[in-house]
């Protein structure tokens, strides 16, 4: 008989949920998912623990229900996000169980896991898995590398020196982007959640990727309604009454470095003098923030050739995966044009 229990649809406010949280992560992301859980997870029914037998917490995932554009349809999916094990207690089934909770549900569910150990149990349980997302980055600083930063001794001596002679550099390269005088891409004070969805289905509806549907419904609750709102940067470009597409970045301070992130971009992909446009309306104002650095996410090959032409030069490869109860489906998926961003799953954290 198993020693430990699953429990499903715990409540935001859990003390002993919460308190894990607080042991297990680091006080930012335990404080943002303690504080918004309710919203985070749409609702009190998609979070599940692991106990013991004497009720102690080891082990916590949750579930964000979502839609996505699938052969131009909306279907219903989940983000599977937030799995995470006491240390002390792993290789015990704990996120076997948690697994499986989640495999038995939806019939599409999708996740960002880890590289080490909740990587290889999700190819383990018939999870399948690629590598072709990635996160750009461009640096404004050498100092938004933790390797950099953090770096003691003689070696940090000496990147700190390497930082001290390519300063007047990156001084001219902060200049010249603040410089930028965009063709027709432009914020927007007040967005609209119908006029940016418009965007989604004018350019993306008949699209043969797969991605996030974001109808009105879905941006007003991701965006407008985030806890972080403030933190948003809305952008379009195109023609003022019909505009093609739509970029959204989050300026926030990440382990000590201002970064920006570039949240969601849609639209016309295909566009990339209109791509380059408006991300270098959107490099522009990080420059003029004094923004550390500029990090995106990008599945689509021409937007992140584009990202890689205006000096997003780190990249990173992603695990993403995905699990259908239907083999056919699951084949067929992995064969499929994907679209994700920093908006979708729990990267933007």
């Amino acid at each position: 008989m198993s020693t430990f229990q699953l429990i499903g649809q715990v409540s935001h406010d859990d003390s002993q949920a919460n308190g894990f949280l607080q042991k297990v992560y680091r006080e930012e992301k335990s404080q943002f998912l303690i504080d918004h859980n309710l919203w985070w997870y749409r609702g009190d029914q998609h979070r599940f623990v692991v106990v013991t037998a004497d009720g102690e917490v080891v082990g916590h995932s949750a579930i964000v229900p979502t839609t996505c554009l699938i052969d131009g349809e909306a279907q219903e999916s989940w983000w599977w996000v937030d799995l995470i094990v006491d240390p002390a207690f792993r290789g015990r089934g704990i996120q076997t169980m948690l697994d499986q909770a989640v495999r038995d549900s939806a019939e599409l569910k999708f996740a960002f896991p880890a590289r080490d150990l909740s990587g290889k149990m999700f190819k383990r349980h018939g999870w399948q898995m690629r590598e072709d997302v990635y996160q750009l980055t461009f640096i404004f600083s050498l100092l938004a590398l933790p390797r950099v930063r953090l770096a003691q001794g003689v070696k940090g001596q000496l990147l700190r020196t390497a930082v001290q002679i390519t300063s007047p550099v990156a001084r001219l390269i902060r200049a010249y982007l603040t410089r930028y005088t965009p063709i027709n891409a432009r914020s927007l004070e007040d967005p609209d959640p119908e006029t940016l969805a418009q965007v989604f289905f004018d350019h993306n509806r008949r699209d043969d990727r797969i991605t996030t549907w974001r109808d009105a419904h879905y941006l007003r609750w991701r965006f407008l309604e985030a806890p972080y709102y403030a933190q948003l940067k809305f952008y379009v470009a195109g023609p003022s009454d019909n505009p093609s597409q739509v970029l959204i970045t989050r300026t926030l301070d990440y382990r000590g470095v201002k970064t920006v992130r570039l949240l969601d971009i849609f639209g016309d992909l295909r566009d990339q003098a209109g791509l380059r446009d408006i991300l270098r309306l959107a490099m522009r104002d990080a420059a003029r923030q004094n923004a550390g650095q500029i990090v995106a996410i990008s599945s689509v090959p021409l937007l992140t050739k584009t990202l890689r032409s205006l000096g997003f030069f780190m990249r990173r490869p992603l695990q993403f995966c995905w699990h259908n109860k239907n083999e056919t489906a699951m084949q067929r998926f992995g064969e499929s044009l994907c679209h994700w961003t920093y908006a979708d799953s729990d990267t933007d954290q």
